[in-house]
C-alpha cells in the first residue's frame, strides 16, 4: 500500500489516491495549514505506527505512539490529543491494509504485550499460585501465537495478493 516512508515528502503528494477515501478525505479537506502540512504529518504518524513495513511495527503500540509523536511530530502526547480523529483513520487504514490473518495477528500482539505487562506486575508475595499458573500457561499461549504467525507467513508467501487475487507481472 505505502511504498515509501520518506517523511520529508508531503504525504498527499506521494499518495494522492488516499485523498478520496473517508476519513482521510476529511482530514485532508479540513487542513488549513500551508501545503496541507498538518494533515500530511498526521497521515505519516498513522503510517509509521500502523504500516506492517514500518521499522517500528514490532514495538508495542503505545511505544510507537510515543516515539513517533515525540520524535517526528514533536509531541509525545500527539495520539492522545488527536485520538478521536486518529482512531477513525487508523481503523480504515488497517482495514484496507491488513488481511484477516494479519488483523488476527495484530490482536494477538496487543494481548501478548498486555499479558507480559501483567505478569511483570505480579509479585510472589501477593499470590504465588497465581504467578506460577500464569508462568506455566505462557508456553501454551506462545505455541498458539506461533501457529498463527506461521499461518500468516504462509499466507504472505503464497503468491496471493490482498483479497486472494494473483499478483500481476507489474506487482
Amino acid at each position: 500500500m505505502i511504498n515509501t516512508f520518506d517523511t520529508d515528502k508531503n504525504f498527499w503528494q506521494e499518495h494522492p489516491d488516499m485523498k478520496v477515501i473517508s476519513p482521510f478525505k476529511q482530514i485532508f479537506e479540513n487542513d488549513v495549514s500551508k501545503k496541507k502540512e498538518d494533515s500530511s504529518k498526521m497521515m505519516w504518524f498513522i503510517v509509521l505506527c500502523y504500516d506492517r513495513d514500518s521499522k517500528l511495527f514490532k514495538q508495542p503500540i503505545e511505544e510507537r505512539h510515543r516515539i513517533i509523536g515525540e520524535d517526528f511530530i514533536g509531541d509525545a502526547k500527539y495520539y492522545e490529543k488527536w485520538k478521536i480523529v486518529l482512531d477513525a483513520a487508523i481503523a480504515v487504514y488497517t482495514d484496507i491494509q491488513y488481511t484477516p490473518m494479519q488483523k488476527l495477528m495484530a490482536s494477538w500482539d496487543k494481548k501478548l504485550h498486555q499479558r507480559a505487562k501483567w505478569i511483570d506486575s505480579l509479585e510472589y508475595e501477593d499470590d504465588d499460585e497465581k504467578v506460577d499458573n500464569a508462568m506455566a500457561r505462557t508456553d501454551k499461549v506462545y505455541t498458539a501465537y506461533k501457529k498463527i504467525m506461521d499461518d500468516m507467513h504462509k499466507e504472505d508467501n503464497s503468491g496471493m495478493a490482498k483479497g486472494g487475487a494473483t499478483p500481476s507481472l507489474l506487482d
